[in-house]
């Protein structure tokens, strides 16, 4: 708990820093297009600021809740819909095609919210890393009786090293070019063993891409403490 108090507290310094450093500029400045480019920067610390909360306040609760107590009906291929209607304008500023295969609707009992926090925080990391004019690809198909999500982009891929690490909190890979927190993959990881499954990550065809495999029992959830 200290150590996540510590990265928390040194992750959101980096963005409030920004924040305050343009709109100083800003504040200086007499030239409009000096201005204008400082409130941008400072939009965008801003909406670094409320990604890295969201992502606090969902690997919280999912730290909170240690088990499933109260599981619904939830189908993966509706949640996967919603949220890659929300990455729609994302996707098509960076010109990256998005996809979704769905041989099946992905029927688990789970936790709607965590499951949705599950899908978003896949698909955001596959537009962040998958680079601009890539493509994104969502998978969903019903294997032994357990349903397997899949989400792979194009991006340049990671090293072995690297693989081994993913899933840790507030890692970021050393080869990495888009910002973050490092902490949407140990997301995934947690959401996922709350709800009795495994998450896998490997590099995509001739080593391009980063490919992340979820598996959720289809019948019940295992619940872990």
């Amino acid at each position: 708990e200290r150590r996540f108090t510590s990265h928390a507290a040194h992750e959101l310094r980096t963005p409030v820093a920004a924040l305050r450093a343009q709109a100083e500029v800003a504040l200086a400045t007499r030239d409009p297009d000096v201005r204008d480019a400082a409130l941008r920067h400072g939009i965008e610390a801003c909406d670094r600021m409320t990604r890295l909360v969201t992502q606090l306040m969902q690997l919280a609760r999912a730290d909170e809740a240690g088990h499933l107590a109260s599981a619904t009906s939830c189908e993966l291929r509706t949640i996967a819909e919603h949220v890659l209607a929300d990455s729609a304008p994302a996707a098509m500023q960076d010109r990256t095609s998005v996809a979704l295969e769905a041989s099946d609707p992905g029927r688990v009992l789970g936790d709607s919210a965590l499951l949705e926090a599950l899908v978003r925080n896949l698909v955001d990391n596959a537009l962040q890393h998958g680079g601009p004019h890539g493509e994104v690809r969502v998978g969903l198909v019903q294997h032994d009786r357990q349903i397997r999500l899949t989400v792979e982009d194009t991006g340049p891929g990671v090293t072995p090293e690297t693989l081994e690490r993913l899933g840790r909190r507030f890692y970021r890979a050393a080869e990495a070019t888009a910002t973050g927190s490092g902490l949407g993959l140990s997301i995934v990881k947690r959401i996922t063993e709350l709800h009795g499954g495994c998450v896998s990550f490997r590099n995509g065809d001739a080593d391009r891409g980063l490919r992340v495999e979820v598996t959720i029992p289809i019948q019940g959830c295992e619940r872990s403490n």
